[in-house]
């Protein structure tokens, strides 16, 4: 019988079947912590991993900032809108309360006090101009007479003189017109029906405006004639201007050349006499009134955005600019009016 060779155990490995699972168990423990080792190293980001994510970054602020940009400038014009709207509806109110008031008043005329008044302030001035009136002529007159005292865009349009040299002043007059004074019947507007961001005094003057939502003051024009003839043509079929077309476009929507010759008050062309006499006189029609033979509806303007206006301001010394003549076709893209919010769009 051949002895089998005895085993001699390692130091610390005992000879036996666990022994076996020992070793090969401390084998298994190496390798995973050598996988484990390796998938911690692969974690870690290269300089370009880093600098494609912070481009990323970087893009997707921007595009937010654009985002918000954006819809703050949005809210900017609804809140515009908003305001020129509401004023819209409340100088309309007020032009009809106007129209019927006139009618009855024209009918008592000889016991109305202010219209008699009126009417003879009409007939010393048109007299001193050696301009001969009729009664026709005179009522038409007399109505452009009240409708400039009771929409004024400056000081002079109430008889009154001051520094009407500040921007905000038909702004001002405008406020006053629908918070104090009672056209037609119809009641002063509450103050409080307007929002503290819709009225300021940007001037610092004591007196309110009415302002945008970026802070500007609106602009009142109450017959804006040059708008629809910037070169103040007495006469001519549809704009004088061709450029006036695309302006009256942007401002006043809907607005046909149609329109243009036929003066709201005298659709009949009563006051041809009067109009052609007093350019014979080297005094113009449009120096008492406004551009003749022409059509008109008051206009609420805010510059928008930019806060360039583009016209010529309603206080102006100039006549074109106060009867809303546009001095830059480019500035008035963005500009909102009652008549066509978004003249931009």
């Amino acid at each position: 019988m051949q002895n089998r060779p005895v085993m001699q155990n390692r130091p610390g490995q005992r000879n036996s079947p666990d022994g076996v699972r020992f070793v090969m168990n401390a084998t298994r423990v190496e390798k995973r912590e050598t996988k484990d080792a390796s998938r911690h190293a692969r974690r870690g980001f290269t300089l370009v991993e880093l600098m494609v994510v912070i481009g990323i970054i970087v893009i997707l602020i921007s595009i937010l900032g654009v985002t918000l940009s954006h819809m703050t400038q949005q809210a900017k014009e609804t809140a515009t809108n908003t305001t020129i709207t509401k004023l819209h509806r409340m100088l309309e109110q007020r032009m009809e309360a106007f129209d019927r008031a006139m009618d009855q008043i024209e009918k008592n005329a000889s016991r109305d006090p202010a219209y008699q008044t009126a009417r003879r302030s009409a007939i010393i001035e048109l007299n001193n101009l050696k301009v001969p009136v009729n009664n026709a002529q005179l009522k038409i007159l007399v109505r452009k007479r009240f409708k400039q005292s009771n929409f004024p865009q400056r000081l002079e349009d109430l008889g009154s003189t001051g520094d009407s040299s500040d921007i905000t002043e038909s702004s001002e007059r405008l406020y006053l017109m629908l918070t104090e004074g009672e056209v037609g019947g119809a009641a002063p507007v509450d103050a409080g029906e307007f929002l503290a961001s819709e009225v300021g005094d940007t001037d610092g003057d004591g007196l309110i405006e009415f302002i945008d939502a970026w802070g500007s003051p609106l602009r009142f024009y109450r017959w804006p004639t040059r708008l629809f003839k910037s070169d103040g043509t007495n006469h001519t079929e549809g704009p004088s201007v061709p450029n006036d077309h695309d302006n009256v476009v942007l401002l006043i929507q809907g607005s046909s050349d149609d329109l243009v010759d036929s003066d709201p008050d005298d659709p009949l062309e009563k006051l041809s006499s009067v109009i052609t006499t007093l350019a014979a006189k080297s005094t113009s029609f449009e120096q008492l009134y406004h551009t003749p033979y022409t059509y008109h509806v008051p206009l609420i303007v805010s510059a928008g955005a930019d806060g360039e206006l583009g016209m010529g301001e309603p206080n102006s010394g100039t006549l074109a600019h106060r009867l809303g003549q546009v001095t830059d076709s480019e500035l008035i893209l963005d500009n909102f009016t009652n008549r066509n919010q978004r003249s931009g769009d």
